[in-house]
């Protein structure tokens, strides 16, 4: 099957749902029946024939119905019953699947904008007010640019050092991107390797050379 897929791909035939790539997992799907999906949502005729199924990716008949009863079952597709010119038909129908798709993407929003609530909170009660219009922009700014655990790090930083105003904070930013820091780890790993090198320096010039017995 995977083989069948990759050609599909390849011949650029094959459209891949980003929102089920990355959101399988949540809906109880192993690699092989997302793959599997993937194929269902790119034919264009969706009358059930497992054995046309079979074929296209090399599977046996109990396969293909292995996939059918375990995406079913997870409410992810149904085969429905349609009559037409009296004779009735199978049909597979997608309709729960996208609904899932769209809450993922509803949920995801939410989630950021709960993430983005929260780094508004974390600066306002930090600065002791309400951010102006024109500083909520700079913080969507640094935020899209260098992440909000980075953004977080400098905000720290700087209350540290006594400042709060976002030029400060930009500028300990734009030094981090200078050094290679990326994260917070990185953050802490830098702040150690400085506070051993003024170590070093001090032992240097508190070392007394006049009673040195060398």
């Amino acid at each position: 099957m995977l083989e069948k897929i990759s050609l599909l791909i390849q011949n650029n035939t094959l459209t891949l749902p980003r929102t089920l790539l990355t959101n399988y997992k949540e809906l109880g799907l192993s690699e092989k029946d997302t793959l599997f999906l993937i194929y269902i949502i790119n034919e264009k005729n969706l009358v059930f024939n497992p054995e046309k199924i079979g074929n296209d990716l090399n599977l046996t008949l109990e396969e293909v119905l292995e996939h059918i009863s375990l995406l079913t079952g997870k409410d992810l597709i149904e085969i429905k019953m349609v009559k037409e010119n009296n004779i009735h038909q199978e049909y597979l129908c997608l309709d729960k699947l996208y609904k899932k798709l769209a809450l993922s993407i509803i949920r995801e929003e939410s989630n950021n904008e709960e993430k983005k609530s929260d780094i508004f909170s974390v600066f306002e009660k930090e600065f002791g007010r309400t951010l102006s219009p024109s500083e909520c922009t700079i913080l969507e700014r640094l935020v899209g640019e260098y992440g909000e655990e980075l953004v977080s790090c400098a905000l720290d930083e700087a209350i540290y050092n006594g400042v709060r105003n976002f030029r400060y904070i930009d500028h300990i930013l734009a030094e981090w991107r200078q050094k290679g820091i990326k994260n917070k780890a990185d953050v802490e790993k830098d702040k150690r390797e400085f506070k051993k090198a003024k170590k070093e320096t001090k032992k240097l010039f508190d070392f007394d050379y006049l009673n040195d017995d060398e």
